[in-house]
């Protein structure tokens, strides 16, 4: 699977010191609490994750073999 960081994620992983693992746990293992299935160009989700006693909410969207970190 490919990933694809936009901009907007990376400013806030800074901003907030979250790691590139982190996301990516929360991608592997987190709790889809929301589901947008009309989201263009492609349905996205909204996952939450405890990382160190702290949630975690990551937004990606999936186009066939793609991930975008929203």
């Amino acid at each position: 699977m490919q990933i694809i960081w936009r901009k907007h994620v990376q400013i806030r992983m800074m901003e907030r010191m979250i790691s590139r693992e982190a996301i990516l746990t929360t991608l592997r293992q987190g709790e889809i609490i929301n589901e947008y299935p009309d989201d263009t160009p492609c349905p996205s989700r909204l996952l939450l994750h405890w990382v160190n006693g702290q949630p975690l909410h990551v937004v990606a969207a999936t186009c066939q073999e793609t991930t975008v970190i929203i």
